[in-house]
């Protein structure tokens, strides 16, 4: 008879500060590819000369809002990170056991330090 033990992930313990840290600069890095789109999508609204009624032009400034919100999202995360008490700790484990990207998982565990994280420093990109 075969008995499977499903053991717990190890601890991975972070100061909820770090935590906070991690999580800002992920909503930044969207920020910026989501304003990156939203002047994308006007260079091609201008080329394709689309009238100002078109639908397209609605949702292509959702894209607006939705940098607005990652901006502000991003400001709440450094100001609560800030302010944070510094022995407040979390053991993110479970959290960050179902995010399957790999460099994702690492920058928000703080495997390397911020400075080695070379999020969009780097120019690469993945095609699916």
């Amino acid at each position: 008879m075969n008995l499977a033990v499903k053991l717990d992930p190890p601890a991975v313990d972070r100061a909820i500060t770090e935590v906070l840290d991690a999580v800002s600069r992920e909503t930044l890095e969207l920020h910026r590819a989501a304003v990156a789109l939203q002047t994308m999508a006007g260079d091609l609204i201008d080329r394709a000369r689309l009238d100002a009624l078109d639908p397209l032009m609605e949702e292509a400034q959702s894209l607006d809002a939705l940098a607005q919100k990652l901006d502000a999202l991003t400001g709440f995360l450094e100001r609560l990170a800030r302010s944070a008490p510094a022995s407040w700790r979390l053991d993110i484990a479970h959290a960050i056991e179902p995010v399957f990207l790999a460099d994702l998982a690492k920058r928000l565990c703080r495997q390397y330090p911020p400075e080695e994280d070379l999020l969009g420093q780097s120019g690469d990109f993945e095609l699916f």
